[in-house]
């Protein structure tokens, strides 16, 4: 997870952060893959959630949107009063709105809570949970809201591990359990297939001596036992500057094709390329189609990521995309300003509309 940086310096994050493919040769591939393309949509862009509450003040992270139906959208996001206690003094929050554009930050059905905290309380130290990927489950009845995150076990040795959770509304979390006795240091995206989760989540590949972060997957049973242990399934070319894949903001669009919208990281230049990549019939291609303007616009933006799945708009082939734009970069900037925004992306299948089903 990129929260904060190690060292903090008091240079201005501008939108020269972004890339504009101006040190850097992309590769051959433009955007097209196995005919499936990604457009955004000009004049889309919405401001959705700023920091408006004092446990926001100092940032906010990872979000995941679910629409819920026509008129219930829910929103899961990380924020942080301070950085006093790292990536777990944070606190995971919760919105819900009713058309995807306003948020009310309370929680339903619990009046007497000041606060839309639903871990890691003011109070506490340490005991935020990272990384949090929410989705629904439908073939389970009780519990249909699932949960992977990152925490430290704080029950057993104080470790960063991946768990799981499950809950019947979304608001209020049972059956924690431990996945994997390691962290993956970035937002997970998982997918529910064949009765199992599919889950999208960051590796690490060392080459010449340095270490590179990665995507990989791995699949789960609704228990939380491995089926299919993690493996690697793309990374970005290490002889050139953009060398870093940050997280897998991954979608389903057929039983054997994925579009990601991963944020590559510049760690020398210290900038970011938000691009498009397909994993399609167990190969994966990284485009050259460079995101991060049209996403960001004239907001000075020194990082960004984008949130996990595609929420159709109602017309053929288009869907909400949520994502996240911070003024500070990763190694420096002391303005942690952050906004979630959603804009709306056009997918084409050999030129025609793309839905997905």
């Amino acid at each position: 997870m990129i929260l904060f940086s190690k060292t903090l310096l008091l240079s201005a994050a501008i939108l020269s952060s972004c890339s504009k493919d101006d040190d850097y040769t992309p590769p051959a591939n433009s955007g097209s893959v196995e005919g499936y393309t990604v457009e955004v949509v000009s004049a889309s862009k919405e401001t959705v959630l700023i920091q408006d509450k004092t446990w926001e003040a100092r940032a906010f992270s990872y979000n995941k949107v679910l629409k819920i139906d026509e008129n219930k959208w829910y929103m899961w996001y990380s924020s942080w009063t301070n950085f006093n206690y790292g990536d777990y003094g944070g606190h995971l929050c919760f919105a819900h709105s009713e058309n995807g554009k306003d948020w009310v930050k309370t929680i339903p059905g619990k009046p007497e809570k000041t606060n839309n905290i639903l871990f890691g309380e003011i109070s506490s130290t340490g005991r935020g949970i990272v990384e949090v990927d929410v989705f629904i489950d439908k073939n389970d009845a009780v519990y249909p809201f699932k949960m992977v995150y990152t925490a430290k076990d704080q029950d057993v040795d104080g470790q960063e591990k991946t768990f799981m959770a499950q809950s019947k509304d979304g608001i209020d979390w049972t059956g924690h359990k431990v996945i994997w006795a390691q962290k993956h240091d970035t937002q997970f995206s998982v997918i529910v297939e064949n009765n199992n989760y599919h889950v999208f989540l960051r590796m690490w590949e060392t080459s010449n001596g340095t270490r590179y972060r990665t995507i990989g997957d791995a699949v789960i049973n609704p228990q939380g036992i491995t089926l299919e242990p993690q493996k690697q399934i793309l990374s970005a070319d290490y002889s050139k500057s953009f060398s870093d894949l940050y997280t897998c903001s991954a979608s389903r669009l057929t039983e054997n094709a994925y579009v990601m919208f991963p944020t590559v990281w510049d760690p020398k230049g210290d900038k970011i390329s938000i691009r498009t990549a397909f994993y399609i019939n167990g190969k994966s291609v990284l485009t050259n189609q460079d995101l991060t303007r049209k996403l960001y616009q004239a907001d000075a933006t020194g990082w960004g990521t984008v949130a996990p799945g595609l929420i159709s708009t109602g017309a053929p082939g288009e869907y909400w995309i949520y994502y996240i734009g911070r003024a500070a970069s990763h190694d420096s900037g002391s303005d942690y300003t952050c906004r979630y925004y959603r804009i709306k992306v056009k997918i084409n299948k050999d030129g025609n509309p793309f839905t997905i089903n």
